[in-house]
């Protein structure tokens, strides 16, 4: 056996072990085409799997690059690749044989993963010749692959159902046949209405059939094969099949010496064949007869596509809108793409977006890869933010909500490298399902990630994107995508995407400090936003719901850098004027460590029992007055969905300001007040209402009737997005807003 190894760059000159075909002439010959590097003086091959040279008479495999470290060595031995240009499989190294063993298992699940991909990308041209040989009576060849005895194994399963029938059937037949001469010697008889009766019949018994055992090992070597790899088998037989334990005894050697000791009761060719085929499953060093042509090969160019398929399988969404939002509108493509947990909100899904790198073990990731990664981040809170402004329903779906309208602070968007690695050639390697996160180095401080920012300090803002970086095996990623069982991936993908939730959650509390903040008794928390825009922007987030007694939490993060410790000190000192504050780490519930707090983000006015101004905008869903509205002409409005849970006392409305475009051009007097029931309203709009809108479920409102409307001179635009909710101004701070238009006396 040869092996080489994906992209190292082999001296072109170089021999296998002691034959005089170079490289070269072998790669030539086989018509298989390799990169001329290093000034024409070296080759690299760009593929994966293996093929037959009929000048070496030998099978030749190509390992993926994953097995080599960054310097081009193997395993911990630091063995160079050419060291296993050849193998004496007959008498290999102790390293060799553990190499042996790994391609000939590795084989099989190329092929299979192959075969996978080529189903799920039936345009794609990457697979080579992907047809395997088959096993007949004849000729032996001298090599041969563990994918063309399993196929072998499987084919003539497929094609002599009509002669495995024939030999059950005959195998079966008499088994319940009466010896009624030993019965009647060996039993008593009872004699019931002249009528002899025996219990215990005594049926006739065969000595060792050697064609049902012949079978049972077949049928039992395709039971593993179905089990092990999910390659489809039929299986007729009514055997007890050998499994378990009792199996790996067969691959072991019990196998072997069996059918050794069974093989001289057989004469048929078909016969033969099945023990041919049953003795090379077990050993593998063993000739077998194979009808082949000179281009045998099973071989994969860009292998990096597979591997970007096994990720996007196991972890991407397969809905229409996230595939619609994995196309970017720059003619980018990410790679990966699903909804799930958000980070500073469990209850809210957010995009996590991965990217597949094909590298070899321990390769850095840097650059213009992570470059590409922050623009795919940006890209997508934008598309997010145009179905948000849009209001429509998309392709693209619905839009998450990126963007904190209180604070214009926005959600912190998950963002991934995956890359390969092999640490275990043993079958175990297979079972290893762990995932390794990767830190990095910012000079001689070691990170969680890395992170790009316009301003530092500032986790909260929108050009602040955070990019981890995870190692995954990939044979048990190869294993888990080739047998291709829906129930498998899907409970490994929701292991990982818990993985990788709590892993940032986990990276982002090393980082910050999170801190949860509550506005104190009398404060009215929009106004200091106002007030301290620049000190807070980027700082603070509103991620949470408000609770049923109008209580707000705000999430503050500051970087833990001590650049900043004067900095955070300051915003600390500014918001404990304010706020109730407790150190709240992503993850925990704020109403577990914040007192209740009664009127919260109330101003003072709101419980001073002066006239207040209620601001709201207009949910067109259950105002069908929308529009006389904006004129000046209503009679009523109705609040929207989330207005009862602000903690407005309404009893001290006196007037209604309606905010439209974020524009304010008149108000109301309003007459009276009262909660109610707009279920009815909610069921008309629905049948032409937006499917995303929230409010369908939240059926009780205010609702104001309305007086006299005063016209401002000229309209003023409100500087706070955040008024789908409604809430309160004084008298005097709705002059301090009204002083963008024309002094009006009325107010």
């Amino acid at each position: 056996m040869r092996i080489l190894f994906e992209e190292y760059h082999y001296d072109k000159t170089l021999s296998f072990g002691n034959e005089k075909f170079s490289l070269a002439k072998v790669l030539a010959d086989a018509e298989i085409s390799a990169k001329h590097v290093e000034k024409d003086t070296k080759l690299s091959i760009d593929y994966v799997g293996y093929f037959y040279s009929q000048q070496l008479h030998d099978c030749v495999f190509i390992l993926p690059k994953v097995l080599m470290k960054e310097d081009n060595t193997l395993f911990d031995e630091n063995l160079k690749p050419e060291e296993f240009l050849s193998i004496d499989s007959k008498n290999p190294n102790c390293k060799q044989k553990e190499m042996l063993d790994f391609v000939y298992e590795f084989s099989v699940w190329v092929y299979r993963a192959i075969d996978v991909f080529r189903h799920r990308n039936s345009d794609s041209d990457i697979a080579v010749n992907p047809e395997i040989t088959q096993m007949r009576r004849g000729r032996r060849r001298d090599r041969y692959t563990f994918v063309d005895i399993m196929l072998a194994l499987l084919d003539f399963n497929r094609k002599n159902q009509d002669y495995l029938t024939f030999v059950l059937r005959n195998i079966h037949s008499g088994n319940n046949k009466i010896n009624w001469t030993k019965t009647i010697t060996q039993n008593n008889v009872i004699i019931q209405d002249g009528v002899p009766i025996y219990y215990e019949p005594v049926n006739k018994k065969k000595q060792i059939n050697y064609d049902e055992e012949l079978l049972i090992i077949y049928y039992s070597i395709l039971n593993h094969i179905h089990n092990k790899y999910n390659f489809p088998v039929r299986l007729n037989a009514n055997f007890d099949l050998i499994t378990g334990k009792r199996f790996e005894q067969y691959i072991k050697g019990t196998g072997k010496r069996r059918l050794k000791q069974i093989k001289y009761k057989y004469f048929s060719d078909r016969d033969l064949e099945i023990w041919d085929l049953c003795y090379a499953y077990f050993d593998y060093a063993y000739k077998v007869a194979i009808k082949s042509d000179t281009r045998d090969y099973l071989l994969v160019h860009d292998f990096h596509a597979v591997f970007e398929d096994m990720i996007d399988n196991l972890l991407s969404d397969n809905d229409k809108a996230v595939q619609e939002m994995k196309r970017q509108e720059d003619n980018k493509r990410l790679d990966h793409l699903y909804r799930y947990k958000g980070l500073t909100k469990e209850e809210k899904d957010v995009y996590y977006i991965g990217d597949s790198k094909y590298y070899p073990r321990g390769a850095i990731i840097e650059g213009t890869a992570i470059a590409k990664q922050y623009t795919y981040a940006r890209n997508l809170v934008q598309y997010d933010m145009d179905l948000f402004n849009s209001n429509k329903e998309s392709k693209r779906g619905r839009a998450l909500g990126y963007r904190d309208d209180e604070t214009e602070g926005y959600d912190i968007v998950p963002n991934f490298f995956i890359s390969a690695k092999i640490d275990d050639i043993s079958d175990k390697g297979y079972l290893d399902s762990k995932i390794e996160h990767i830190n990095y180095y910012d000079g001689d401080k070691e990170r969680s990630f890395h992170i790009s920012y316009h301003f530092r300090n500032r986790l909260y803002d929108r050009d602040t994107i955070l990019v981890s970086h995870y190692n995954i095996n990939f044979l048990f990623v190869l294993s888990l995508y080739a047998k291709n069982r829906s129930s498998e991936q899907q409970r490994w993908a929701n292991e990982v995407k818990k993985k990788f939730r709590d892993d940032i959650i986990e990276g982002l509390n090393k980082e910050f400090q999170f801190h949860v903040l509550t506005p104190r008794e009398g404060v009215d928390s929009r106004q200091f936003l106002l007030d301290h825009f620049q000190q807070q922007l980027g700082k603070m987030y509103s991620p949470y719901e408000i609770s049923t007694s109008g209580q707000k939490y705000y999430s503050l993060a500051l970087d833990r850098d001590e650049r900043y410790a004067e900095e955070n000190q300051k915003i600390i000192e500014l918001v404990d004027n304010y706020f109730y504050k407790e150190e709240c780490p992503l993850g925990t519930d704020p109403t577990k460590v914040l007192p209740k707090v009664t009127s919260s983000g109330m101003s003072d006015s709101g419980n001073s029992g002066k006239g207040l101004y209620f601001l709201s905008t207009i949910d067109k869903a259950v105002n069908a007055e929308f529009e006389k509205i904006a004129e000046g002409k209503a009679t009523y409005f109705i609040s929207g969905y989330n207005t009862l849970m602000t903690g407005i006392d309404f009893a001290h409305v006196k007037y209604f300001v309606a905010v439209i475009d974020h524009q304010v051009a008149g108000y109301y007097k309003v007459n009276s007040s009262e909660i109610i029931d707009a279920s009815e309203l909610l069921e008309k709009a629905k049948e032409t209402g937006r499917r995303d809108y929230k409010g369908y479920d939240k059926p009780y409102r205010v609702k104001l009737e309305l007086g006299d409307y005063t016209l401002l001179p000229a309209p003023f635009l409100y500087g706070i997005d955040n008024v789908a909710r409604g809430f309160v101004l004084s008298r005097k701070e709705f002059k301090e807003y009204s002083k963008h238009s024309t002094e009006n006396k009325n107010i």
